[in-house]
């Protein structure tokens, strides 16, 4: 009864573990501010090549108020596996900011 209680409780924890897998994941890589009204974002994505992923960017200022934000789109390709891409994006921004980086992102239905 024992080891049977624990083969049960080892396959419950490795269901709830792959349910919550995410199909991606986001990172920031880098930021440059490149003028009081511009910046660079460069993220990092891993995504399955057969999904459409959208990810929310965002410049922030000093006092952590959004000065610019951007929403991308990486298409889908053909290929198996997990695919990485590493990109940066020029955001338009209202004033200085002094921070940016990826804020979310979600597959695209």
């Amino acid at each position: 009864m024992i080891v049977a209680g624990l083969v049960l409780a080892i396959i419950a924890a490795g269901v709830v573990a792959w349910w919550n897998i995410k199909p991606y994941s986001s990172k920031d890589v880098a930021f440059d501010i490149t003028s009081d009204t511009s910046a660079n974002v460069t993220i990092q994505l891993e995504k399955k090549p057969s999904d459409t992923v959208a990810c929310n960017l965002r410049v922030m200022n000093e006092s952590y108020a959004v000065v610019g934000w951007e929403t991308v789109t990486f298409d889908a390709s053909e290929g198996s596996g997990r695919q990485t891409i590493i990109k940066d994006f020029d955001l338009r921004t209202e004033s200085l900011g002094v921070t940016g980086g990826v804020t979310t992102c979600w597959v695209v239905d």
